[in-house]
């Protein structure tokens, strides 16, 4: 996956990248980064245009990619698996939100992502 070798390249230029052992982060930066995720959101419900809201939803990512990385998980292996689940879903009958959508069908199972982390 390119994004997370471009957040890698990011984070190794400022001396940010982390190669140990997978991890909780630190409160601190756990702190930090969960700003700086809620300010990229708000400004994505804010965004007036389209450019706006492209670019909040990319500084988004980025973060979130990032903070993965910074956790020391496998974000390339946990997103096939997750994407893997995800298109076992079927089009149905949502009974929490009342109205057609995406559902777990009978069977579904959830990923597996112990060993990405």
């Amino acid at each position: 996956m390119t994004v997370d070798r471009d957040v890698d390249e990011f984070l190794q230029k400022f001396g940010l990248s982390y190669k140990g052992p997978r991890r909780m982060l630190p409160p601190s930066l756990s702190t930090h980064r969960i700003a700086h995720m809620t300010e990229e959101l708000e400004e994505y419900i804010t965004a007036s245009s389209k450019e706006e809201k492209l670019d909040a939803l990319i500084d988004l990512v980025y973060l979130a990619v990032g903070t993965a990385l910074l956790h020391g998980f496998d974000f390339d292996g946990a997103w096939k698996e997750v994407h893997k689940a995800n298109m076992e879903k079927v089009r149905g009958y949502n009974p929490d939100q009342r109205k057609l959508g995406i559902v777990k069908p009978d069977g579904w199972k959830p990923p597996d992502l112990a060993p990405f982390t």
